[in-house]
Order: C-alpha cells, then structure tokens, then sequence
C-alpha cells in the first residue's frame, strides 16, 4: 500500500475584483521648504503619494500618506530620473465618513483634508517623513515615522498634530518604513527595513526597547524589502512587503506574502503568494478584508477585496 504523506498548508490572500482608486489627490499649494523645483506657496496640479497608514475613528476612516508635487523628471513607475522623491517632507490626510470600510468602497471616495506635518511643525528634524504608522496609545494618537530615527508625533482628533519624542535610532541611516505590531500577549514588535533586512525591536511601553534583531533576511538577489506589515489570523503570522531590486520600477508592485506558526520561522522561508501592491495594508473591517495599495495601479490609494483560500 502506498504512503501517505501530509504536510502543513498555511491559508493565503486572493485578491478578488479588481482595485478601486478611493483616493486621488487634487491640486494644492505647496507650504514646504523650498527645494529644486518646489516653492512654498505655489500650486502644483500633480501630487504623487507613497507609503501610508489607515485608521478609523468615530464614524471617519483617515488615511495619511507620504506625498509630494510630481518632480519634472517623474514620467512613471519606469521612466523618471534624479529626484523621484524630491520633497518627500509632508503627508497627505484623507478622509471618509462611513460606520463600515464597505460604505467608501467606491472609486474617489475619500476626499483630501489640509497636508500635515510640514518640516517648519518639526524643528531639529530630518525634512523627511517617511513611511507613517498611525497607532493608538492611550486617549491619543502617535504617528511613528522614519527615516534612521523612529520618533512619533500625537494627537487626540487626527487633524491636528504635534512634535513627539524620539523612539528609537536605528543602526544604520537606512532604517525606514515602520510597523508596529502588537501580539496576544501584549508585545509589540516594532518592524521596519533595514539594508537587505526586515529587523524589529520589542517592547511593551514603547518606552523601552530591545535590541536590533533581524526578523528575516531578503532572499532575492540584490532585493531590498519595502513596507512591512504584518497580522496575526487563526493562530499564524502574515509577514508581507514589497521588493525593491531595480527591475520593476520606483513604486514596485510585487507584495510578498509570508506565513509561519513562530516568528522565529520566517527567516528562509518561501512565500506563500505574490499579490500585486505597493507598501499595501490590510484592513479587517468585520468579516472583510481589504488589500490597500498606493500608487498601484493608480496614483493616490487603490483598495480591493481579499478571500483567504
């Protein structure tokens, strides 16, 4: 009689559908300070956005981002040149009022609120404000970013917001895209990308924290991981980012999924899928879940439906 072999088989996220364009950002004046081709108080009709966070309070999803007017020489994903990332030194602040994610699933929904966070709000500071976290600590709101320093800014309504303190320094200059994940046990887990390495620092007051450890080395060759974001569903941990190698454009779309019983097991794993996203998050809203891409497919954020198989 012939063996039978079983093996482990983890669940993994199917988009279903395609994605919705929620968010476009509109025209507006740039209150920045100056750069190249950027002048405070003048208008610029293209802003492009990058890596963001969502949130949901009393009755009003919020979703903030990077963002920036469109550089000259940013044609696309594939064709640009220098300075991509000129003047990547505010966030955009969108919003929608709906009691379930459901209600703004629908193409421009979400509908621009005043920029946040300009460099002249956060004296002593890097100009950059990279990769936003939005967590809620208490009665407020800290808003972890990067780059190198991991510091927050707060705020009690998410309109209004004030210079925080310093978190953490990361190691090496490099230290970006923050997520901060809680697990059942009330640890949490600080995630962000280092070089080749998505790394993570622990702690359970956000007051003191671990050492750098490396939660899982990037197993492309000249690959760099991109946004992390991680979720706990049934018991097992979902590690996702997006690749960065060079290939595939500025905004890569290729989300990799990880799945494993023990955060110890993700480095040298294999992922479980590829979903296309750039810096995604999902959002569990009831028995749904949504995939949220910025910049893919289009420019502003996309959101689609999520099955697990």
């Amino acid at each position: 009689m012939s063996e039978i072999f079983t093996f482990k088989r983890f669940q993994k996220p199917v988009i279903v559908g395609d994605y919705v364009n929620i968010y476009k950002p509109k025209a507006d004046t740039y209150n920045g300070i100056d750069t190249e081709n950027f002048k405070n108080g003048t208008k610029y009709d293209i802003w492009t956005t990058n890596d963001f966070t969502p949130i949901y309070k009393d009755g009003v999803w919020h979703i903030i981002g990077i963002t920036h007017p469109k550089p000259p020489l940013f044609i696309s994903s594939f064709e640009y040149g220098q300075g991509v990332h000129e003047a990547e030194y505010q966030l955009f602040h969108c919003t929608a009022e709906a009691g379930s994610f459901k209600d703004v699933f629908y193409e421009d929904s979400f509908k621009d609120e005043p920029k946040i966070l300009y460099p002249q709000e956060r004296p002593g500071e890097f100009p950059e404000v990279w990769a936003p976290h939005v967590e809620k600590v208490g009665d407020e709101y800290y808003l972890i970013y990067s780059p190198k320093v991991m510091r927050y800014a707060k705020s009690k309504d998410l309109y209004n917001w004030e210079q925080g303190e310093i978190l953490f320094e990361c190691d090496t200059k490099m230290g970006r895209d923050p997520f901060l994940f809680t697990d059942d046990d009330g640890t949490k887990y600080m995630l962000f990308c280092e070089d080749n390495y998505v790394k993570y620092r622990k702690t359970t007051d956000l007051v003191n924290w671990s050492e750098e450890m490396i939660l899982q080395t990037n197993p492309y060759n000249n690959g760099a991981s991109e946004s992390p974001y991680m979720m706990k569903r049934n018991g097992v941990y979902y590690l996702m980012w997006c690749l960065h190698d060079n290939t595939n454009g500025c905004y890569d779309n290729r989300t990799f999924v990880f799945a494993a019983e023990n955060l110890g097991d993700f480095e040298g794993a294999s992922p479980v899928t590829m979903l296309e996203g750039h810096a995604p998050e999902f959002l569990v809203d009831g028995d749904d879940t949504y995939i949220l891409s910025v910049f893919y497919p289009n420019n502003g954020i996309s959101a689609a439906k999520i099955e697990w198989v």
